[in-house]
């Protein structure tokens, strides 16, 4: 088992260390709505929260009908007038001054905690553990050894971190702060800064701040010493010469901060269990997710201890270990497990962990990122994650069914490539994404392979079923029959490609 369960962690030597964007190289954990992402340092630490359903800065405008234009782009082909046509459609719905942008991911807060050292650190881990979705950071400090590890709890809704050290005892403050953007600070980034409500009245802190919507966000954290003493700032908690700490936090959105504070100030009261508990309590549930599959490559019998640096280097020498290939395969699972839930959102390009407001590939791109991230996922043995997915494509159907009216003078729907919660309508207003209409075809084998792997007939008939008429309404309408008696399927092209990869000086 130890073979196994090394096989499953991710070892490195060195903290976040990027330069501005260090959250793209921090340890993530997530419950599949929350999620947490660890820097990794020693003496001041930051772990970044983030949450399924906490979105800003979006806008939906009313499409206009520029439906006549699909004879008009047909023309122009038919006459090979091609690059005209390919602007055709997307001229038209610019000219009329539609606007919609769609919203972005960003974090609810950010753990802060300041832990100075007394001598120099030495023998520096952090570690990924992906059999149990816990992040570990490991160091000596002369003869004492010290560790910190987190996890976001499946069973409890809670983030879970707890410090220690073998021989010494620990003293730290730690609180909840805004996580500052690592680029221009907009106007709508200084009235979110400008909300924000941070305040502590120990064994507690409270954070909250304003969205766009005016609905509120935050987090309640309760700090739990073993022996030692704790003291408050005004908005962070200091603990003393205290044998471990237990820090607990939950998270809130889309709803006021007040009532919010009091309820799960309530929840993390009533929580009295040991980080052990909590955690196998977690891994019960995790561990089957995680293990629905695995992935073997050479004999095995020895386990591979080298750092993540280790094994990448020898892969830049010319041929990766298996062992670095095992570990890659197991992540993208992790990522995609910790990162959704069945009754959440489905898994995004950046899961739970982006570290900033404005994420340019933070939305959800049915023109194969959404595929590519959900195509291992029935026969991995995680078909149980994929509800997540047609529940958010179908409670956008009213806009699809007006995309393709509007948009084509065709029944049935048509599904943009990028889309949002809620914003269902196009928004990047390009050719290359506007005379793609691929998206409901594609995302249709979705259903039709988790049929096909669940067996479940009340899916077939109540959900399949439905979406593929639907699907198969805009294409009816959409092909024509050319002369030759073959169907013609166009304007078209290929997500992300030009024919002959064509692009304009201008």
């Amino acid at each position: 088992m130890e073979k196994m369960n090394h096989r499953h962690q991710i070892i490195m030597k060195y903290p976040a260390s990027w330069w501005k964007n260090m959250w793209r190289e921090a340890l993530p954990s997530g419950n599949g709505v929350i999620g947490a992402s660890v820097y990794g340092a020693v003496e001041e630490e930051t772990i970044i929260l983030g949450h399924a359903e906490l979105w800003h800065w979006g806008r939906k405008d009313e499409l206009p009908d520029v439906s006549h234009t699909l004879a008009e782009t047909r023309k122009l082909m038919d006459e090979h007038q091609f690059l005209k046509a390919s602007w055709h459609l997307t001229n038209a719905v610019r000219e009329s001054g539609y606007n919609t942008k769609l919203a972005a991911r960003f974090p609810v807060a950010e753990i802060k905690l300041q832990m100075p050292c007394k001598e120099a650190f030495r023998a520096y881990q952090r570690s990924l553990n992906m059999e149990t979705g816990e992040v570990s950071v490991k160091w000596n400090e002369g003869s004492a050894k010290y560790e910190r590890k987190l996890f976001v709890s499946r069973s409890d809704d809670v983030i879970v971190y707890e410090i220690a050290s073998d021989q010494h005892l620990v003293s730290g403050t730690i609180g909840l702060a805004f996580h500052p953007t690592d680029g221009g600070k907009s106007d709508q980034y200084i009235e979110l800064e400008q909300s924000i409500e941070v305040k502590a009245e120990q064994p507690y802190v409270y954070y909250a701040g304003k969205n766009d919507d005016g609905t509120d966000f935050g987090a309640v954290m309760r700090v739990i010493p073993t022996g030692g003493q704790l003291t408050q700032t005004e908005n962070a908690v200091r603990f003393t010469d205290c044998e471990k700490v237990l820090v607990l936090v939950k998270v809130f959105v889309t709803s006021g901060r007040n009532e919010s504070w009091a309820k799960l100030k309530q929840e993390l009261s009533m929580m009295n269990e040991s980080y052990d508990r909590m955690l196998a309590s977690h891994q019960t549930i995790h561990q089957r997710l995680f293990h629905s599959a695995s992935m073997a490559l050479g004999d095995g019998k020895e386990a591979d201890w080298r750092s993540n640096e280790e094994l990448m280097l020898e892969a830049y020498g010319g041929e990766a270990p298996t062992s670095l290939i095992e570990k890659m395969w197991a992540y993208g699972r992790y990522l995609f497990i910790s990162g959704t839930d069945a009754q959440s959102l489905p898994f995004g390009m950046y899961g739970l962990w982006g570290g900033d407001y404005r994420l340019i590939w933070s939305h959800n791109m049915a023109n194969e990122n959404v595929q590519m991230m959900y195509w291992h996922a029935p026969v991995g043995g995680l078909h149980e994650l994929m509800p997540a997915l047609f529940n958010y494509y179908e409670q956008m159907m009213d806009d699809f069914r007006s995309n393709a009216k509007k948009l084509y003078g065709c029944r049935g729907i048509y599904i943009p490539a990028g889309t949002t919660p809620g914003i269902g309508v196009p928004n990047q207003i390009v050719p290359v994404i506007m005379n793609w209409t691929s998206a409901a075809g594609w995302l249709s084998r979705h259903y039709y392979e988790y049929y096909l792997f669940t067996g479940d007939e009340q899916f077939l008939k109540e959900k399949l079923l439905p979406f593929m008429r639907e699907t198969a309404l805009f294409y009816e309408d959409f092909l024509v029959v050319g002369e030759d008696g073959c169907y013609r399927y166009y304007p078209s092209v290929s997500p992300e490609n030009t024919p002959q990869n064509f692009m304009p000086k201008d």
